[in-house]
């Protein structure tokens, strides 16, 4: 019974809500269009704008909702970037920061494996062999510093600490033969990148 209740508050808020948006958003229009609209009135009409957005954006993304907030913005004719801007100049001016509600609850696993599968068919394209895939891997690591060790068969790639992030000062060298007899055990986890086969 409290959910049927949460969820009949929740369609008030968001029918209010998205009649607010159509209206502020239509006469944001005519105003920019308008020849004689002045700065304060346009500032005036995006900070209320900003501010149902800001709103609607939070009910849209909570847990559960499946992001319904990119879907919402075409109903109401709204490019995406203007909504994300607007609602991202709101959440300054209340000195929060656009976290993982904001942003469609959204974890950091989630957005690499996004940005992965995004990635991928352009680097096919580039990368056509195990040798220049095997390149572009070996320049990523040290692009983003990440702990590792040459070995003579390939990369040996360390399992980043979660407590603490090394510096060189605290990192200590590790020597390849020990490297190489640690693997898979617990004190030295990550995985090993080996040479791509080369056909004589």
């Amino acid at each position: 019974m409290e959910n049927v209740l949460d969820k009949d508050a929740d369609s008030a808020v968001e029918n209010r809500l998205t009649e607010e948006v159509n209206m502020l958003w239509t006469e944001h229009i005519r105003a920019a269009g308008a020849k004689r609209a002045t700065t304060s009135e346009l500032r005036q009409l995006r900070a209320r704008l900003a501010e149902r957005l800001f709103e609607m954006k939070a009910l849209l993304c909570r847990p559960g909702r499946g992001g319904e907030w990119r879907g919402w913005l075409s109903t109401v004719g709204i490019p995406r970037s203007t909504g994300d801007r607007l609602v991202e100049r709101h959440a300054e001016i209340l000195g929060v920061g656009t976290g993982n509600v904001l942003t469609e609850a959204a974890t950091p696993e989630e957005e690499v494996a996004k940005l992965i599968k995004a990635l991928v068919p352009r680097l096919r394209r580039v990368l056509t062999s195990p040798q220049l895939a095997h390149q572009y891997v070996v320049g990523l690591i040290g692009e983003f510093g990440l702990e590792h060790e040459t070995t003579e068969s390939g990369i040996l790639l360390r399992q980043p600490a979660f407590e603490q992030t090394p510096t060189p000062e605290t990192q200590p060298h590790v020597n390849e033969e020990k490297a190489m007899q640690a693997v898979g055990h617990s004190k030295f986890p990550g995985i090993r990148i080996a040479q791509p086969y080369r056909a004589l």
